[in-house]
C-alpha cells in the first residue's frame, strides 16, 4: 500500500454522474484505489481511464438488509477514507413509486451512514438535488390554478430554503430532501474507533452530457411526438439553470478534499462546510430546458457549421397558467384512459419549466474550492459529440 494515499468507495459509480465521480478521482495523485458500490457491473464507459489508480466493482444494494448484501458493502467500505454517495433513484415518472423512491433513496442513504460509523470513514459526500428547494412561490387557490412554479433569484443557501415539510415538494425531490436531512443530520456522529463524521450534501441541478440516458433523450421521445418539436411551455420569463455532469462530479471530489482539509484540523474553522448543503453549479448556458436541448441537439458538420438540430422549439411559448391547465387535463385523461405510468408527470414538467431559478454558488467557491474544470463551450462540445455518436440518439430513444 501507498503510504498517505487514499481508498475511495463510490456508491452508484456505474451510473450517470458516478462515471464522471470516478474518472476525476482517477486522476487524483492522493488516490491509490476506488471501489464501486453499485448493483449494475462498472465498466469504464468514458475512456482515458488511469492505469495507476485500480477501479473494484462490489455488486451490493445498499438497501438490502439481507446477511450476504451487508456483508459485501461491509467489505467495500472496510479501510476507507472516503464515501461518495452517488447512489439513488431518479425517477420521475407518474403515479410515482413512493415505495421505491423511499428505498432507493432514503433508506439506502440510511445504510451508507451506517456503514460509516461502523466501520469507521471518516468523510461522506451525499449527491442531492437543486429540487430541494422548489418550493411553491404561490399558494393556496392562485398557486394551484398557476402551477406553484418556483422563483429564486441569485440566492445561497442561507436564502434558499427547503421547506420544512418535503411532502409539498414532487415525489422524487420529497425523497431527495428526506435523504439529505440524514445525511447532514449525521455529521458529526461518533465513528467505531473514536473519531467523528463530516458530511457535506451537494445539490446540483439537471445534468447533462455523457451517459445521459434520461434528460436530453426523454425529451427527445417527447418532441418525437409533435413532428420534433418541443411546445414552449410556462410563458417566457422562464429560466433554469442546467450543468455539465463533469464539472458536478468535479465539485465532489473537491468536497472531499474539503473535509478532508477539515479532518487534520482540530478547530472549527469559519469557512468549514462539514454538516452543510451546497449548490453546485456551473457556467452552462443559463435558459430554459428546452432551449438548451435544441442547443445540444445540433451538431456540427464537417465544415465546423452547425447543423439543424434535430428537434425544433416552438416560437410562441403559451402562458403559465394555460399550459399547467392543459397539463393537467392531460395527465387526468391519460390516466383514465391508459391506467398506466406516465415517464413523468405532465403538470411537475410545467412547473419546472414555467420556473425561474438561479443560484449562487459561492458557499462552493469558498468553502469547497470549487471552480468548474471545464468551460461552458467545452462542455457543449463535449456534450454535442457524445449524443451525436449514439447514432441520432436512436439508442437512447428506445430505451
Amino acid at each position: 500500500m501507498e503510504a498517505g494515499k487514499e481508498v475511495v468507495v463510490v456508491t452508484g459509480g456505474s451510473g450517470f454522474l458516478g462515471q464522471h465521480v470516478v474518472k476525476h478521482l482517477q486522476a487524483e495523485a492522493s488516490v491509490r484505489e476506488v471501489r464501486v458500490v453499485d448493483v449494475r457491473p462498472y465498466s469504464n464507459l468514458l475512456g482515458a481511464a488511469s492505469p495507476r489508480v485500480p477501479v473494484h466493482w462490489t455488486c451490493a444494494d445498499l438497501a438490502d438488509e439481507a446477511a450476504e448484501a451487508v456483508a459485501a458493502c461491509e467489505e467495500a467500505f472496510r479501510g476507507a477514507d472516503l464515501v461518495i454517495h452517488c447512489a439513488g433513484l431518479d425517477d420521475r415518472s407518474h403515479p410515482a413509486d413512493l415505495g421505491a423512491l423511499h428505498r432507493n433513496n432514503v433508506q439506502a442513504t440510511e445504510a451508507v451512514v451506517a456503514l460509516c460509523q461502523r466501520l469507521s470513514v471518516p468523510r461522506l459526500v451525499v449527491t442531492s438535488s437543486m429540487e430541494v428547494i422548489m418550493v411553491p412561490y404561490l399558494r393556496g387557490v392562485l398557486g394551484k390554478a398557476m402551477g406553484s412554479f418556483t422563483v429564486i433569484v441569485n440566492q445561497t443557501e442561507a436564502r434558499a430554503l427547503p421547506p420544512s415539510d418535503p411532502d409539498v415538494l414532487p415525489p422524487h425531490a420529497a425523497s431527495k430532501l428526506r435523504a439529505e436531512r440524514v445525511a447532514l443530520q449525521a455529521n458529526g456522529a461518533p465513528l467505531q474507533d473514536g473519531g467523528v463524521l463530516r458530511t457535506v450534501a451537494l445539490r446540483p441541478p439537471l445534468l447533462y452530457g455523457e451517459e445521459d440516458h434520461s434528460l436530453v433523450p426523454a425529451l427527445l421521445r417527447l418532441a418525437k411526438l409533435c413532428d420534433n418539436t418541443l411546445l414552449q411551455l410556462g410563458g417566457a420569463a422562464n429560466r433554469q439553470q442546467h450543468a455539465y455532469v463533469g464539472n458536478v462530479a468535479w465539485a465532489h471530489v473537491c468536497a472531499g478534499r474539503a473535509l478532508a482539509a477539515e479532518c487534520l484540523s482540530d478547530t472549527v474553522e469559519a469557512q468549514s462546510v462539514a454538516g452543510l448543503a451546497v449548490f453546485v453549479t456551473d457556467d452552462s448556458p443559463r435558459g430554459d430546458l428546452l432551449r438548451l436541448t435544441q442547443m445540444l441537439l445540433t451538431f456540427p458538420d464537417v465544415s465546423g457549421v452547425g447543423t439543424p438540430s434535430l428537434v425544433r422549439v416552438r416560437g410562441w411559448p403559451l402562458p403559465a397558467w394555460t399550459s399547467y391547465l392543459a397539463a393537467v387535463a392531460a395527465e387526468t385523461l391519460l390516466a383514465s384512459w391508459t391506467k398506466s405510468q406516465l415517464p413523468v408527470q405532465p403538470s411537475a414538467l410545467v412547473r419546472y419549466l414555467s420556473s425561474f431559478v438561479s443560484l449562487s454558488r459561492l458557499r462552493a467557491e469558498t468553502r469547497l474550492r470549487y471552480t468548474p474544470k471545464y468551460a461552458a463551450e467545452d462542455a457543449i462540445a463535449r456534450s454535442r459529440a457524445y449524443y451525436a455518436r449514439a447514432k441520432d440518439l436512436k439508442a437512447l430513444v428506445q430505451q
